[in-house]
């Protein structure tokens, strides 16, 4: 018996679209065993670095080594504030020269002011600043207080005169690149008066 021709033909296009539905579903699969076997390459690495805990920048160490340099500016400057000041009470006491007396009684009155302007910008950035001076500065003071007479005056103005070099360099570097905008601000304050000083001093040094 012989079919009749659209039998045949649609019986065809049955067949081609059985064909091509197979033929779907076999590149599906092999699309999907690509993905699950491929190795990320380094350009995928690039691109994914930033959904990467392990690659982010490690802004807390940073920020926490920022705030280093601050708090040991102002510890510091606070132990070094206080030497003048307990140093300048000796020489009020110890000193009858004029001039290291002019000397202290400037330092005296400046650097007690600065001091109390230097414990409360610390407190207010929850830093402890040492009750007493520390390291050079204490030896400063304990060498000041073993002497008298003109030695206790050489000394003083010698030991004012270093300190205050090294005041002026570390408050100008502070006054420059400080990284907390209230630090700098009391550093570029403060220099002034400590050029003053050391003016001041080594005008006193050159008439010993």
């Amino acid at each position: 018996m012989i079919r009749p021709l659209h039998s045949l033909a649609f019986s065809a296009a049955l067949l081609l679209s059985v064909a091509s539905c197979q033929q779907s579903a076999d590149a599906t699969a092999a699309d999907a065993t690509v993905v699950e076997n491929h190795t990320p390459d380094a350009a995928d690495g690039a691109a994914n670095s930033s959904a990467n805990p392990d690659t982010l920048p490690a802004v807390t160490a940073t920020a926490d080594a920022e705030m280093i340099g601050d708090a040991d500016f102002l510890m510091k400057a606070g132990s070094g504030g206080m030497m003048e000041v307990e140093a300048a009470k000796l020489a009020q006491t110890k000193s009858t020269d004029p001039m290291v007396k002019a000397v202290a009684d400037m330092i005296l009155k400046d650097h007690s002011k600065a001091n109390d302007e230097l414990k409360a910008l610390a407190a207010s950035k929850n830093i402890k600043l040492p009750p007493a001076p520390v390291g050079e500065a204490k030896a400063t003071l304990d060498k000041l207080m073993g002497v008298s007479g003109k030695e206790f005056d050489a000394l003083y103005l010698s030991e004012m005169n270093t300190a205050h070099d090294k005041d002026i360099a570390l408050f100008e570097a502070q006054s420059k690149s400080g990284k907390d905008e209230d630090v700098r601000a009391f550093a570029a304050k403060t220099l002034p008066a400590l050029q003053a000083h050391a003016e001041m001093i080594k005008k006193h040094v050159k008439m010993q």
